[in-house]
């Protein structure tokens, strides 16, 4: 089936005047994928033609395997998905989630967490992502104006549930295998 891309909007049909649609001529999901546990939950997708980037289409850099960030580091959540459990919206929606300590989360989802995931949220709930949010992006601020891909959005329990903070796929853990990827493509 044909998998189109939009970039440069914020409106999930793509109909605002900035939006460039792209097809998707391949996507390729890491070797390792496990749906059972989302274990290596990433895939590289590969557009028909380069992006031009402008003013609204700019690339998040992908960080270096040795990259920390600090649990509480506020992050950046972005996507189209559900806004109370069960509905979505039109318009792209951002949110701000600090980082989580890992053995911390891992507790509160009873140790199923591996090296390849990352917790952001807050442990009181309220903000989180959602359904329809998965592969959005966890984007930190480095430095000013800087933002790195920190985690994808992968699972989570609910939707800002207290004490359920949404897991992301921890980039740096993946950062090798995309660039191998990139790099044959």
């Amino acid at each position: 089936e044909e998998i189109e891309a939009y970039v440069g909007t914020t409106s999930i049909n793509g109909t605002d005047e900035n939006a460039v649609k792209v097809n998707v001529t391949r996507v390729i999901p890491h070797p390792l994928f496990n749906p059972m546990i989302l274990d290596f939950d990433v895939a590289v997708l590969e557009l028909a033609r380069p992006l031009v980037f402008n003013k609204y289409i700019q690339p998040v850099c992908l960080p270096l395997a040795m990259q920390k960030f600090p649990v509480g580091k506020k992050c950046l959540i972005s996507g189209w998905g559900d806004l109370q459990e069960g509905n979505g919206p039109e318009i792209l929606q951002k949110a701000s989630v600090g980082i989580i300590e890992q053995n911390t989360c891992n507790f509160l989802y009873n140790f199923s967490l591996t090296d390849r995931m990352i917790c952001a949220g807050f442990m009181e709930g309220m903000v989180d992502s959602c359904q329809g949010d998965s592969g959005g992006p966890l984007a930190c601020e480095v430095t000013p104006g800087m933002f790195y891909l920190a985690g994808i959005v992968s699972w989570g329990f609910g939707c800002a549930q207290a004490m359920r903070p949404g897991v992301y796929s921890r980039i740096t853990k993946l950062t090798d295998w995309i660039l191998d990827t990139i790099s044959q493509s």
